[in-house]
């Protein structure tokens, strides 16, 4: 009886910290991908060579988030 009940909280005990461990994990992974993609990015382009096929370059959907204020009415006319 006294070995089985020393299994059990063995068992017990390795459970409890792959559970914690698992949950460690989730957060890191969550909080990493929120602060990866919730950024904004600046690109600058180093070789101008590259897009010379380019002719013009429209945006798709704008995100609700941004306001008209902070797109230039050039490029909203652009967009529509």
């Amino acid at each position: 009886r006294r070995d089985r009940k020393e299994s059990q909280k063995l068992t017990r005990k390795i459970a409890y910290i792959t559970v914690s461990i698992t949950i460690i994990v989730s957060a890191l992974t969550a909080i990493f991908n929120y602060l990866t993609y919730t950024t904004d990015r600046n690109v600058k382009i180093t070789n101008k060579e590259a897009f010379k096929d380019t002719i013009i370059v429209r945006v798709i959907g704008i995100s609700d988030s941004l306001s008209s204020k902070e797109i230039p009415n050039k490029l909203l006319k652009e967009i529509k």
